[in-house]
């Protein structure tokens, strides 16, 4: 009994905390942007990176003397120091983010071999 009663308790508290998360997601989201993302404020990390696979895509930018003039395939990476990385869903929200920020662009087709 005490087993069950614990058990109760153990998914009641669970049940809690996601209601706890659920009522605070948009104010996460909120933060997250202000790290990661783009606000009306500012550009941080997945918004810098966008800005420049941008650059490098609409020709904009090209390098110093014209070095990355003829990319044609770009892999952007991100990293990112931090705890709260390692959560689940971080991924897919810095790629939201990142895609979010990304201008449309003309695609060269598959990579070669």
């Amino acid at each position: 009994m005490l087993r069950g009663g614990r058990r109760e308790c153990e998914s009641g508290s669970r049940a809690g905390q996601f209601e706890t998360i659920r009522a605070h997601a948009p104010t996460l989201l909120e933060q997250l942007r202000k790290q990661f993302g783009v606000t009306e404020d500012s550009v941080k990390g997945t918004g810098q990176l966008a800005r420049v696979v941008n650059a490098l895509a609409s020709q904009q930018w090209t390098g110093p003397e014209g070095s990355f003039a003829g990319v044609r395939t770009i892999y952007p990476v991100l990293v990112v120091h931090d705890r709260g990385s390692a959560a689940p869903g971080f991924g897919i929200f810095i790629d939201a983010e990142f895609r979010r920020a990304l201008l449309p662009h003309d695609s060269p087709g598959p990579c070669p071999p």
